[in-house]
């Protein structure tokens, strides 16, 4: 009777942790496919499906020596930005994206997280946007969708 209830158990937890890695991969824009352990014959590829919509994208972003880091992002498709900035300065820094509403304000040595939605491909600019920050090294690239126009324009 006790290895039956052990198990059970071991089911339980298996059960548990696959629906959390699905949950997962769907969360971050993953859509994992179905899978089949019975023998056969192959069936025919699905066809193609449209892009996930409002996929968010997690990153973080550094402020030192008055620079961002990294410098040049990338997402797959337009969606949600989830921005953490980690301030390693001695001064206040923000970070805003141009064309894009918002901007968050972040203290000395401090962090903070905002999202910004992007609705459309193209070359975005991320910016500290306090006066001379910008000129001093303060800015990086987004670039938004897989295979975006050379020289597309900030929409």
């Amino acid at each position: 009777m006790r290895t039956s209830a052990v198990g059970g158990a071991i089911a339980g937890l298996t059960a548990v942790f696959l629906a959390s890695a699905i949950g997962l991969a769907y969360m971050f824009g993953l859509t994992p496919g179905i899978m089949s352990v019975e023998p056969g014959p192959h069936m025919p590829d699905a066809p193609a499906r449209e892009p996930v919509r409002n996929v968010t994208v997690p990153i973080t972003v550094t402020a030192e020596d008055f620079h961002l880091s990294p410098n040049a992002l990338s997402m797959s498709q337009p969606g949600l930005i989830t921005i953490t900035l980690a301030n390693k300065d001695n001064v206040g820094h923000t970070i805003s994206i141009k064309g894009v509403d918002g901007t968050l304000k972040v203290p000395p040595l401090g962090s903070a997280m905002t999202s910004f939605q992007l609705d459309k491909p193209g070359t975005y600019e991320i910016i500290c946007s306090i006066p001379s920050h910008v000129a001093s090294g303060m800015s990086a690239t987004l670039i938004v969708g897989e295979h975006p126009a050379v020289g597309t324009p900030n929409p």
